[in-house]
């Protein structure tokens, strides 16, 4: 996400920003000068990296990069952690949300976290500048959530049936929408159009039409489907069935499922950036499938922790970060070589994660 900004606008954005990894394009080089964003007065700014202190006036800022971060539910310790992925460290762990939290979503720019917490029956709002919970909003058992890309609703998963339309412009629920059997995770089309949700029990894909909030569609998929991602050109969704150890593909132009692709207990999926991979977590394996989406077929099967839940992948692409549910750990995966370059201690119970946007400041 690119921003054009005046001085004083950098400024107070990138007083937000201290203690995160930046980099910085100065007027007066064409090397950006990368490190931990220190301190910001109105004048300066100072960054530190291994080789030295760099004092960098406002007003030679051309382009600031700030790192994206990793917000993970920890289900155990009704917790959220907060991952620097410049260094793969936990900044942040002492965001209490309430009991028993599952799945994070982040509003398009970033600065809004909604977490998910089932037995408590509430979605808390957790402001990204300060990582404090502004709210709580009541709906019922709640586990997977989506944000719209294009609006101001965020779409939560109900165990009881579900889906709540919540209006984030005023954290209210403005709709209900009955699914499947036991709905567990929604994905929604890049143009924001249509939302999918997976329903458990029914073997089904539920099929939102957002503008009036209808089910238009119900698919039938394999056994126990759970997770679920959508392409970046919305041509296709891919659907983690559990107790079949498949993933559906379904063509988005009708709803009809193309292919049938072998895994192994999946729950998670997350599709690179660029549409050319799906990473798949498969649960009972502790393993991460790797499939090639050109050809629907597995090109990698890759270890990680105990029992990996969920998984997000970097904007830019190259690193998918996978929660490792029994472990207490995320591990992150380089999309460049499909190996595990770190393991990530981040508290009891990781299970949902999201990663925020690489914002892009233009001064």
């Amino acid at each position: 996400m690119i921003e054009m900004i005046n001085d004083y606008e950098l400024i107070q954005k990138l007083k937000m920003s201290i203690g995160l990894f930046i980099s910085v394009y100065v007027k007066s080089g064409s090397i950006p000068i990368d490190g931990l964003l220190k301190k910001v007065d109105n004048g300066t700014i100072i960054v530190i990296n291994d080789s030295d202190t760099e004092i960098i006036p406002i007003h030679d800022i051309i382009h600031v990069s700030v790192f994206p971060l990793g917000y993970t539910a920890l289900e155990s310790d009704s917790q959220v952690s907060v991952i620097n992925t410049a260094d793969n460290t936990v900044i942040d762990s002492s965001i209490s949300v309430s009991y028993d939290p599952w799945v994070i979503a982040l509003t398009p720019h970033g600065s809004r976290a909604y977490v998910t917490s089932y037995d408590s029956n509430t979605v808390s709002v957790i402001n990204t500048a300060n990582n404090a919970i502004i709210q709580t909003i009541p709906v019922n058992s709640p586990f997977g959530i989506a944000m719209s890309p294009i609006a101001n609703f965020a779409y939560v998963v109900n165990g009881i049936s579900t889906v709540s339309v919540i209006n984030t412009a005023n954290n209210t629920v403005i709709k209900t929408i009955p699914v499947g059997f036991a709905p567990q995770q929604i994905a929604i089309t890049p143009n924001g159009s249509r939302a999918y949700v997976t329903n458990w029990i029914d073997g089904t894909v539920s099929v939102i039409n957002t503008t009036n909030n209808t089910v238009i569609k119900t698919i039938t998929v394999d056994l126990s489907p759970f997770g679920i991602a959508i392409t970046p050109n919305g041509s296709q969704v891919y659907v983690g069935n559990y107790d079949s150890d498949t993933v559906s593909v379904i063509n988005t132009a009708n709803n009809a499922v193309i292919k049938t692709i072998p895994v192994d207990s999946p729950t998670g999926i997350a599709i690179t950036p660029n549409g050319s991979r799906a990473y798949v977590t498969n649960w009972e394996a502790g393993t991460v499938s790797v499939i090639d989406i050109a050809n629907n077929t597995v090109i990698k099967t890759i270890t990680v922790g105990n029992s990996p839940w969920l998984t997000a992948i970097t904007p830019n692409g190259s690193y998918a970060y996978v929660t490792n549910t029994l472990s207490g750990t995320v591990s992150v995966i380089s999309i460049t070589s499909n190996t595990v370059i770190k393991t990530i201690a981040v508290g009891r119970g990781p299970r949902g994660i999201a990663i925020t946007p690489m914002n892009l400041l233009n001064n």
